[in-house]
């Protein structure tokens, strides 16, 4: 390994990161030859819960990983694992989703949301807020937020019940700050 020279700046920070955290998974392994040289043949098949989903969602995937956002990366797995299983499970919308992705990787403050499809495909977030209350923001696909908010009169802030259709940034300005932090 080439050695780090600090003074220039070459050294890659999020690259090793991202090797720190996110070693190569067996499929890389395998397509680097190393697999058929440590044991002498090749695998008949490499189990990686990736590598059945088509390029665009293991993009979101591997966005919401290095965005760290782990967890809804996971969830994100399951939810599409489900969706190949299961007829009956609606599809997830890509743009959808990819949507919510970019909006949760630039808000980094914000604490990991529930997240899932509507009927319909379209992802949604959704915050336990001010005690009972819920704020649940619906990610369009022409850069839409369907946000609505729910509170009731034991909320410190009294009751809230709003429904808006809005932009990313209208919808942070709104109603960012009930949003609970990491």
């Amino acid at each position: 390994m080439p050695e780090a020279n600090f003074d220039r700046g070459d050294w890659d920070v999020e690259s090793l990161r991202a090797s720190i955290f996110h070693p190569p998974g067996p499929d890389a392994v395998a397509k680097s030859g190393l697999w058929e040289k440590a044991t002498g043949n090749q695998p008949e098949s490499i189990d990686t819960p990736e590598a059945e989903f088509d390029a665009e969602y293991q993009e979101v995937i591997d966005e919401l990983r290095n965005g760290n956002r782990e967890v809804l990366a996971e969830e994100l797995i399951e939810m599409l694992r489900n969706s190949l299983e299961d007829p009956d499970e609606v599809e997830i919308k890509l743009l959808s989703l990819q949507a919510m992705a970019r909006f949760l990787i630039r808000q980094r403050e914000f604490d990991d949301p529930v997240t899932g499809p509507d009927p319909s495909g379209i992802m949604q977030v959704e915050w336990h807020i001010l005690g009972n209350g819920l704020l649940v923001m619906a990610f369009l696909e022409d850069d839409q937020l369907h946000c609505v908010v729910q509170t009731d009169a034991t909320s410190e802030r009294g009751v809230l019940n709003e429904n808006a259709l809005l932009t990313e940034s209208e919808a942070l300005e709104r109603f960012g700050y009930l949003v609970p932090r990491r």
